[in-house]
């Protein structure tokens, strides 16, 4: 039988003004292990247009894995520099599901696994 690691990687952009990236890399470096880095670093006239296809390291970091039983940490300082819009945003959680991987916002501790339903996280639920 195999037995895979885990896989920690970290995510750090400039879409958020107030998440500079000194701030960002303090909190990915509290982690305490070597982490696999990922980072956009958008234009202005990019971030004006709110494209996600401008965030190209965000891609290859979510893109689809043909392997099988991987388990996946994705750091990140807020879950705002992940995504422009809660469109975006599924979209990027539908993608982590698919690699088996859980996305870990470190400003508030929340953890989102591969295995989270959608109405788990309605306003107002628990």
């Amino acid at each position: 039988m195999l037995n895979f690691t885990m896989s920690a990687r970290a995510y750090m952009s400039n879409i958020l003004k107030v998440w500079t990236p000194t701030d960002q890399q303090e909190l990915l470096d509290s982690v305490g292990e070597k982490l696999m880095l990922y980072r956009d670093e958008l234009r202005p006239g990019e971030r004006k247009l709110k494209a996600p296809e401008a965030m190209v390291e965000r891609a290859a970091m979510l893109r689809p894995t043909g392997r099988k039983g991987r388990d996946e940490t994705i750091y990140i300082a807020c879950l705002g520099l992940l995504a422009w819009d809660l469109r975006d945003l599924l979209r990027c959680l539908a993608s982590a599901q698919a690699r088996g991987a859980t996305i870990v916002a470190l400003n508030t501790g929340r953890r989102i696994e591969p295995s989270a339903g959608a109405g788990r996280y309605r306003r107002g639920a628990r």
